[in-house]
């Protein structure tokens, strides 16, 4: 029998994570003071929201590739749960991957931007300003959709911008090349790691 504990806890957790979303959505600026007053660390991040939210839009793939199946320019269409298996696995291996790769950086160019160096502080940035795009994810269920994950992404790049100063401790004057230069860090990211997953 479950314990009605547990339950509430799960509740708690649910309403707290829509509350989040609400925040970074709504009124983003805000959202990341209180963001940059709590102490959430790797273990905190990564099993409350990275894996969940990166198994969004590699659920989606699998559902998109291997059930729904993808159009062939209207003359057939291509139903293969193998291949919605692989899209799974390339999407959230890259998006877990990619999350931890470029907060490493984010906290390895710190120094370099007058920046707080803090591991966690950079994880909780690159983990919240990837929201947006897991939760656009479930579009990828219909694969010819799967362009506007992108556009969500974009809003995450935004995101980042108002959160770097807050979240690394930088000064008004060095958010811009700071921001720029972890953009920079995430288009080699996904290169490298696309390279790597389709070999």
């Amino acid at each position: 029998m479950e314990n009605p504990g547990t339950r509430q806890e799960i509740k708690n957790m649910f309403a707290a994570i829509v509350e989040r979303i609400k925040g970074l959505a709504l009124k983003p600026a805000g959202e990341w003071g209180k963001i940059n007053s709590e102490e959430n660390g790797v273990r905190a991040l990564g099993l409350g929201w990275i894996l969940p939210l990166a198994a969004v839009p590699a659920l989606a793939s699998l559902i998109g590739y291997g059930v729904i199946g993808v159009s062939l320019g209207g003359f057939a269409t291509l139903r293969d749960f193998s291949l919605g298996f692989a899209q799974a696995m390339v999407s959230l291996s890259v998006s877990v991957g990619a999350v931890f790769l470029i907060a490493l950086a984010v906290d390895q160019l710190a120094p370099y931007f007058g920046a707080e160096k803090n591991f966690n502080k950079s994880l909780a940035l690159v983990t919240y300003t990837w929201v947006p795009g897991w939760l656009v994810g479930v579009l990828n269920i219909i694969p010819a959709l799967s362009v506007l994950v992108l556009l969500a992404s974009l809003y995450g790049f935004y995101l980042m911008y108002l959160g770097i100063g807050p979240l690394k401790k930088v000064a008004p004057e060095k958010v811009l090349p700071y921001f720029a230069s972890v953009v920079g860090v995430t288009i080699l990211a996904f290169i490298v790691l696309g390279l790597i997953m389709t070999s």
